[in-house]
């Protein structure tokens, strides 16, 4: 299992770009919440209303879904990246093998 990370200019966004991995069976489910965001973006600093989005899948799913978001998202350069638990309860692992691909 990994989680993914994705970060999306508002929550529309999110819930584009999730509901789009589920029906995929690219991820198993999603979170999704408002955050407010600062960064170095063409030499200034821009703060921002964004959204999180956290994605739970299995690791071999990665590809698809960095390139389904790419395709989704409206940034030049989305925030996507994975994290490797070095935990998970045998019983969600095993559901999240099931509803996935």
């Amino acid at each position: 299992m990994i989680l993914v990370y994705v970060i999306c200019k508002d929550i529309k966004e999110g819930r584009k770009v999730g509901f789009a991995l589920l029906k995929n069976k690219l991820v198993a489910c999603y979170n999704l919440w408002p955050i407010e965001s600062a960064c170095r973006w063409q030499s200034k600093i821009a703060k921002n209303k964004e959204a999180a989005l956290l994605l739970k899948t299995v690791a071999k799913n990665y590809p698809s879904i960095e390139k389904l978001v790419k395709k989704c998202h409206s940034y030049q350069v989305p925030c996507i990246f994975s994290i490797k638990p070095d935990r998970i309860e045998k019983h969600y692992i095993q559901w999240l093998k099931t509803v996935t691909k």
